[in-house]
C-alpha cells in the first residue's frame, strides 16, 4: 500500500513539473494598449485628433524571429500577453497593410508584466 501511494505521488509530481514547463508562467508578460493614428490629415490647435484604440491581434516573437504567441486586443485596444522571462519583439498584426504596425522590443522579468503602448500607423499625413 505504501509503495502504491509513493508511486502515485511520484507520477503526480512528474505530471505537475511537465505541465509547468509547457508554457510561460502567467505571472509575467506584457500588457498595454494598441493605438491607431493619426486620424486627421491636419491637426489644428484647439481641434484635438487623438489616436483611437485599435482592435486586432498582438504577436510576440523572440529576438531571433521565432513566433511565441499572440492575443487579441479588447475593444479599448488593451491586451495582456503572458510570456516567460526574456526579451521579445511585440507587433500588432496588420496582414494587409497599410496600416502598418511598429514593432517594439520589451524585456519581461520573472513575476512582472511590462507595460507597453504599441502603435499602428494609419498612413494619414
Amino acid at each position: 500500500m505504501r509503495r502504491s501511494l509513493c508511486a502515485v505521488a511520484l507520477v503526480l509530481l512528474v505530471a505537475c513539473a511537465q505541465a509547468s514547463s509547457d508554457g510561460p508562467s502567467p505571472a509575467s508578460g506584457a500588457r498595454g494598449t494598441v493605438v491607431f493614428g493619426p486620424n486627421c490629415p491636419v491637426v489644428v490647435a484647439g481641434t484635438p485628433c487623438p489616436d483611437r484604440p485599435w482592435q486586432g491581434k498582438v504577436q510576440a516573437f523572440t529576438v531571433r524571429g521565432a513566433f511565441v504567441r499572440d492575443t487579441a486586443t479588447d475593444r479599448d485596444g488593451s491586451f495582456e500577453l503572458p510570456l516567460g522571462p526574456g526579451t521579445y519583439d511585440l507587433i500588432p498584426l496588420t496582414p494587409d497593410g497599410p496600416p502598418t504596425a511598429k514593432m517594439q522590443r520589451v524585456t519581461v522579468t520573472a513575476g512582472n508584466f511590462v507595460s507597453v503602448t504599441l502603435q499602428v500607423d494609419s498612413g494619414i499625413r
